[in-house]
């Protein structure tokens, strides 16, 4: 009766530890994911500032 009792919490923690683990990789991969839209986003502004800074530093030179 212990044995099978022991047994059923061990399959109680493997189950309880494998939704825990896909949970924390759910919410590491949304994270990831917001991680990634705000480096694109970054990235998005930087080329979008590009243009302007290369404008001002030829300005720059001519004067």
């Amino acid at each position: 009766m212990l044995i099978v009792h022991s047994h059923v919490q061990t399959a109680h923690f493997f189950s309880f530890y494998s939704w825990s683990n896909l949970a924390l990789s759910t919410s590491h991969l949304s994270f990831y994911m917001l991680y990634q839209k705000k480096r694109l986003l970054s990235k998005a502004t930087l080329i979008a500032f590009v243009p302007y800074v290369n404008i001002f530093h030829y300005l720059h030179l001519l004067s």
